[in-house]
Order: C-alpha cells, then sequence, then structure tokens
C-alpha cells in the first residue's frame, strides 16, 4: 500500500474498525502499519482510535510504541445480550506525541446500568461505548 507522504502535517489521525475473524484482524494490522510508515518517517506524532475488535495487548503486539489513552476499569464492549464484555475500543498515540493526557475515560450513557450492576439495554445506542481523551498541547 502506498500512502502519499505529506511532511508538512503536523500529526497523523486515523480511525478504524477491525474485522472480526483472525486472518481480518492480521490484515488490520498489516493496513494500519502500511498508513502508519508515513508518521515513522517523517517522525510525527500520531493517534490511532477505533474498534479493533482485540485487546490492547495485542494491538500493542502488533503496532510498537503506541500507548493507550484510556486504561480504566469499565468495558468499551458489552455484547446485546450482556455475556461478553472487553476493552477493545481505545485511542493510542506515539512516543512522539508531544501531547499529554489530561482525562481519558469511557462514556456511560445516564441509566445504562441498572443499581444491580446489570445493563439496561434500553438505554443503549450501541454495543461499543464510546472512548474519550482529553489532550493537552505544549505551549510554544
Amino acid at each position: 500500500m502506498d500512502v502519499a507522504p505529506n511532511s508538512n502535517a503536523k500529526y497523523t489521525v486515523l480511525n478504524t474498525h477491525f474485522g472480526l475473524t483472525q486472518n481480518e484482524k492480521i490484515d488490520g494490522f498489516k493496513t494500519l502499519d502500511a498508513l502508519l510508515n508515513e508518521s515513522r518517517h517523517f517522525k510525527k506524532p500520531a493517534m490511532v482510535m477505533g474498534d479493533f475488535n482485540t485487546s490492547y495487548e495485542d494491538f500493542t503486539n502488533n503496532i510498537n510504541n503506541f500507548s493507550p489513552a484510556y486504561s480504566g476499569d469499565d468495558d468499551t464492549y458489552i455484547s446485546w445480550n450482556g455475556f461478553h464484555s472487553g476493552e477493545i475500543d481505545n485511542i493510542f498515540y506515539n512516543n512522539l506525541s508531544p501531547l499529554s493526557i489530561k482525562q481519558a475515560g469511557v462514556v456511560i450513557s445516564n441509566g445504562e446500568v441498572n443499581d444491580n450492576g446489570t445493563i439496561n439495554q434500553d438505554k443503549r445506542a450501541s454495543d461499543h461505548r464510546p472512548v474519550m481523551a482529553d489532550f493537552g498541547m505544549p505551549q510554544k
């Protein structure tokens, strides 16, 4: 895959959604790695975000020098039946980033979790929860 280099860009920001099968995940990592080569070549900060359908450990084992913005206890994915959950959505940023994390978290809708801890399916728009991060920019 060829990506047109752009040495004038200040950041590389990518959003993705990996497939569910092992082959789709492997292809997703290959494509992502190819897209990030431009960022590495120009030593630019990069952020990658989305639904990776894989663990954080799998991501960091395949894409070097990236850290998760969110690393809390709340699952980002809860299946519609509530039996499967995990942290498969995130925002990752590379070690070239001058950004600092001010705050990061998973957005949990009001009323999504019942008093007894079960999930209220009627209050959910998706089986994934949004991940948000507030990055601090360096002062010039």
